[in-house]
């Protein structure tokens, strides 16, 4: 299968989607804040916020100083 080219840095991926992920978190700076109420955690990724945002463990939700 072809890979797909980020023309910003030339690097390649496997399709369109992980190409997207990599543009949106690498070259827009594009970040996703936790959806928990007073957590100021942000995140690169909406996978890794959402799985930090599941997690149950107030402790991990404490606002950052």
């Amino acid at each position: 299968k072809k890979r797909v080219l980020c023309t910003a840095c030339n690097k390649t991926f496997c399709d369109k989607g992980a190409l997207k992920i990599h543009y949106s978190a690498v070259h827009l700076k594009e970040m996703h804040k936790c959806t928990v109420d007073g957590c100021n955690m942000m995140f690169s990724s909406r996978r890794s916020r959402n799985r930090h945002s599941a997690n149950p463990n107030p402790k991990l939700h404490m606002p950052q100083a």
